[in-house]
């Protein structure tokens, strides 16, 4: 990755014209309380009916929601997964995608499998003294199942994924730079090995912590198989989630980890899209770190945000999309009617 260089009169003529350039005083409080509102820049114009794939983690499926009752036809919320007795989470959790890597296996088997054919025996792993296989580019041991009930979920999860080729909007939340690593196959996991795992294998898992030149070849070919597979004039719209690590495995206080995890993905996001004029972002984090904190995370933590706070961001994020059909004042409302 290079510099992004800016010839100098290019750059005062910038910050000359940028009406956003200088960071607002208390005579502009309203650009940071008590809700931020980053200008996102010119966007995309839509026309509100748009077929939509999201993927990502929780905060995807809070805006699939959000983009489903605006009328937007939301690919990703129509799951056809076999039942089982042993799930108990809501279907549409099952897809959440927490890592780069992790996203990008989904898309190599469901958009190129002659390239990079999906094996069972590559991604389900026997649960230490059970009778049931945990897939870990899913939920892992949170959703372990027999053999052949493993078998049928990952492949209906491989045919939920392929449905991202009718998208003419990908929405892509970019979550964490923690990545445990199967040496065995080769792989990025979406969620970690339990430690009872880690201790059956040993040498079979690593945890990565992420650079920013191995994240940007990921984003790289996830924007590729996306290219050629979506229909000519389909969008991307990244943006990072502002939903923190849970929990860190490296040796330091999780707020810091997070830090970093975080801000990896946000300087991934500028570079991958300086050479990708199909491709928007939109801060969802930055709204959410510079807004009260009491507005923004719902009550159960300080993890998750508020139902409202998201229906603001889609507000925010459907005017700077061209929203003629008035859908950002029907965001802006949707919680008081």
């Amino acid at each position: 990755m290079r510099p992004l260089v800016i010839p100098g009169s290019q750059a005062w003529s910038q910050l000359k014209r940028n009406a956003r350039g200088r960071w607002p005083d208390r005579q502009q409080a309203e650009r940071l309380l008590p809700l931020a509102a980053p200008d996102p820049g010119e966007l995309f114009a839509l026309r509100g009916d748009e077929r939509v794939f999201c993927i990502g983690s929780c905060f995807a499926r809070e805006i699939e929601t959000t983009l489903d009752r605006l009328g937007f036809d939301v690919l990703s919320m129509q799951a056809d997964l076999p039942a089982s007795p042993n799930r108990t989470m809501q279907d549409r959790r099952v897809f959440n995608k927490y890592t780069v890597g992790a996203i990008l296996n989904e898309l190599r088997w469901a958009l190129a499998p002659e390239r990079f054919p999906y094996d069972h025996d590559q991604v389900l792993v026997a649960v230490p003294g059970d009778l049931r296989w945990s897939d870990h580019q899913l939920r892992g041991e949170a959703l372990a199942e027999p053999r052949a009930e493993a078998e049928a979920m990952r492949l209906a999860v491989n045919r939920f994924f392929a449905r991202v080729r009718d998208a003419e909007l990908v929405v892509l939340t970019l979550g964490l730079s923690e990545a445990w690593h199967d040496n065995a196959s080769g792989l990025y996991l979406n969620t970690a090995p339990s430690e009872h795992l880690v201790r059956q294998h040993p040498g079979r898992y690593d945890l990565h912590v992420l650079d920013a030149a191995t994240t940007a070849a990921m984003l790289a070919e996830i924007d590729a198989l996306l290219r050629a597979h979506l229909p000519p004039d389909g969008k991307l719209l990244l943006t990072v989630s502002p939903v923190p690590l849970a929990a860190t495995f490296r040796a330091q206080d999780v707020l810091i980890a997070n830090m970093y995890s975080k801000s990896l993905l946000r300087s991934a996001c500028d570079a991958f899209l300086s050479e990708r004029p199909h491709a928007r972002y939109f801060p969802s984090y930055e709204c959410a770190m510079l807004s009260d904190p009491a507005l923004v995370w719902g009550e159960a933590d300080f993890r998750h945000v508020s139902l409202d706070f998201v229906d603001y961001l889609m507000a925010s994020a459907l005017s700077g999309l061209g929203d003629a059909g008035g859908r950002a004042a029907r965001a802006r409302d949707s919680r008081s009617e």
